[in-house]
């Protein structure tokens, strides 16, 4: 005899891969395993969220241009111009 893995009372099982909960209690334990489930991929994706803004805040998130400027002014003015019309804005 084994128990349910829900409410520990007794429970008659006939193979060895036989049911593990009560009826009663199966749906619980589903949605139980269901809400750890969602839980454990809001994590996972908050995580991988945080290491995603982390990796990019040190950029203007542009392709070209950084956070520091170039000293000389008509490089940087080229630099602005190309990234204007890669992100076709001017």
């Amino acid at each position: 005899m084994t128990t349910c893995k829900w409410c520990g009372k007794p429970l008659k099982k006939r193979k060895s891969n036989a049911q593990k909960y009560h009826k009663k209690c199966e749906k619980h334990a589903t949605l139980e395993l269901a809400i750890k489930r969602q839980m454990r991929a809001y994590r996972y994706n908050k995580e991988n969220e945080i290491q995603t803004f982390s990796q990019y805040k040190r950029t203007l998130g542009t392709g070209s241009l950084s956070s520091n400027h170039n000293s000389e002014y008509a490089e940087e003015h080229k630099a602005i111009q190309k990234e204007l019309e890669r992100l076709k804005i001017f």
